[in-house]
């Protein structure tokens, strides 16, 4: 090892969806030690990298952003969680994992147990553009949103629920003395799971929303959050039925 002994090394690990070690991002420097600390740097980087390729990786899942405080979200410190079209929790990130008090998910907890929050009402929240206050059913109030991860905004096992469902909660209030808003105190009654899915929802969406605005395919995939080559097909497919 008479090469590398002049080397100075941080490293932190990369995993998947299904928990396994997808890569290693290291940090090196010859001769001249780290002046700050490496250790720190390496794994806020990792956390980064795994977060986007959790997101990648969950093109049938609905994506759970969470936090206890708004701030965090879209950090490396926000918390992760793939919900699949059944339901069940498929994969937590190390932030959610720590913040809901369970591991990597092996027996699929569904998500309305965890959440609180029925498969479609998850559905709807994809609509929403901003997070939104919650209270989890162990009590813990959370900042929560929910994003599809197809590439095309809406993947073949997924589709949006509708638009009155999007709010789980009651609006926050705004706390003057920290000039921050506050998720509500009363906890929400946790929902009871929904035999709806998430595919039956989704062209009963495009429609209201392409009526909502006029037939403007641009705006409704704005609105959506979708490409508008799907409300082109979704358009295309009601026409030929």
């Amino acid at each position: 090892f008479g090469c590398v002994q002049v080397m100075h090394c941080a490293a932190a690990p990369i995993r998947d969806v299904r928990g396994q070690l997808a890569a290693v991002l290291d940090l090196s420097s010859e001769s001249q030690p780290f002046g700050f600390d490496a250790a720190a740097v390496v794994g806020l980087c990792a956390t980064s990298i795994e977060n986007r390729l959790l997101r990648a990786q969950s093109q049938e899942h609905i994506v759970v952003h969470f936090q206890t405080t708004l701030s965090l979200l879209a950090t490396p410190m926000e918390c992760l969680a793939g919900v699949t079209s059944d339901g069940c929790l498929a994969w937590v990130n190390t932030a959610a994992a720590r913040l809901l008090g369970q591991p990597q998910p092996a027996s699929a907890p569904r998500a309305d147990e965890v959440f609180g929050l029925s498969l479609q009402r998850l559905s709807a929240l994809t609509r929403q553009p901003q997070a939104l206050p919650h209270r989890l059913p162990n009590g813990l109030n959370i900042w929560l949103m929910a994003r599809m991860q197809a590439a095309d905004g809406v993947g073949k096992a997924f589709s949006l629920g509708s638009a009155h469902d999007a709010s789980p909660v009651v609006p926050a209030t705004h706390n003057p003395a920290i000039g921050a808003f506050e998720p509500p105190a009363p906890s929400i009654r946790a929902e009871t799971p929904s035999r709806t899915t998430l595919r039956t929802a989704g062209q009963h969406l495009i429609e209201q929303t392409l009526t909502e605005c006029g037939g403007n395919v641009s705006m409704t995939a704005r609105r959506l959050g979708v490409s508008r080559g799907l409300v082109y097909r979704h358009v295309k497919n009601a026409s030929a039925d």
